[in-house]
């Protein structure tokens, strides 16, 4: 039982609400162990999920990097968006 982790645990892991966990396990993005009416995750398949959710971050920051840098927010002079409204 010391490889496995309750919802509270993989929650505070993730540094999300346990909802969070539940709506994942339901959508079979973390598998997860039924220990009588609990839920039980394996560390490992948690610290998969999670080097997982980091690599997919590290690519959204270096997406959102490069967008800023062809499209820099305040080149065009108006900082209140007007110009992507069309007003």
């Amino acid at each position: 039982m010391d490889n496995l982790m309750s919802v509270k645990e993989v929650s505070q892991y993730f540094n999300v609400k346990p909802m969070t966990i539940y709506r994942w396990v339901k959508k079979g993005i973390l598998p997860s162990i039924k220990v009588g009416r609990s839920l039980r995750f394996k560390k490992d398949s948690v610290a998969n999920i999670g080097e997982n959710r980091r690599s997919a971050s590290g690519a959204a920051d270096a997406v959102a990097d490069v967008f800023f840098k062809i499209f820099p927010l305040g080149a065009s002079g108006s900082s209140d968006g007007s110009e992507v409204c069309g007003r």
